[in-house]
């Protein structure tokens, strides 16, 4: 539900829909082979479907499936991040792993016309200003400083 709610006020204001490639509760089943599936469909839709063609695609997903050694080391021989299944795992300077406690960064990806093979990527960070000029802005793999007294799950913090 998080990356719905994180991306839908975005979608809203460009009036554009979502594409949900979502998993649901698992009970007694392992949820990273459900949300592998799930990646793994967003990301076969994305480099596939002509209708993303020559477009600009935000993606929202969970942390651990953008980036993640150690999943990416339980399920070898298989391709399970997006970090693999973009094709980012073979550019230079693409972290191998995104770290629990960052939020605002950007992961920009370009691709040539009709290719599948990234051809770019840089990382940008978010800069949250007025309102939201007090939310946490650590640098990459830093911790956020967030605190118990904020009621934000504190992954990644101190």
């Amino acid at each position: 539900m998080h990356t719905l709610e994180l991306a839908a006020p975005a979608a809203g204001t460009w009036s554009l829909p979502l594409t949900l490639y979502s998993v649901l509760p698992q009970k007694g089943g392992n949820k990273d082979e459900a949300l592998n599936g799930a990646t793994q469909r967003a990301a076969a839709d994305l480099m596939s479907n002509p209708a993303w063609q020559g477009k600009t695609v935000v993606i929202v997903w969970e942390h651990k499936h953008i980036a993640n050694t150690k999943l990416e080391r339980a399920f070898s021989g298989e391709q399970v991040t997006l970090r693999q299944l973009l094709g980012l795992d073979k550019l230079k300077d693409v972290p191998e792993t995104w770290p629990s406690g960052n939020y605002d960064y950007f992961w920009i990806v370009d691709y040539a016309e009709g290719s599948t093979a990234s051809a770019g990527f840089r990382m940008v960070k978010q800069d949250s200003a007025g309102t939201h000029a007090s939310l946490p802005s650590n640098d990459w793999g830093a911790p956020n400083g967030l605190t118990a007294k904020s009621q934000c799950d504190l992954k990644g913090a101190e």
